[in-house]
């Protein structure tokens, strides 16, 4: 509900409502680019830690994204909301295949 929209954004990832720690060895459900950015950090992370780097992770972490949206009923949001969102188990996947 609060995401940058634009043609030119490259990954989006979850966002909102994501559950972390919290104190008390609790979880909570936390929201922003807080949530957002190590879920992409950490899927990088996962990767190199079972293959050496590769030029390739950059494409392949935007070719295993999912659309963001539903092209047959959203159109007129073709060009407006970026390339997709992080799909992890893809990027694992595909990366270190």
């Amino acid at each position: 509900t609060f995401a940058t929209f634009s043609p030119v954004i490259e990954m989006s990832a979850p966002g909102e409502n994501v559950f972390g720690p919290a104190p008390g060895g609790m979880k909570a459900a936390w929201s922003g680019t807080s949530m957002a950015a190590p879920m992409v950090a950490g899927s990088l992370a996962l990767v190199l830690s079972e293959k050496a780097s590769s030029p390739e992770f950059t494409y392949i972490l935007g070719s295993s994204s999912k659309e963001l949206y539903d092209k047959d009923a959203n159109l007129q949001y073709l060009n407006l909301i970026g390339q997709g969102r992080l799909n992890v188990r893809d990027f694992v996947r595909d990366a270190t295949d």
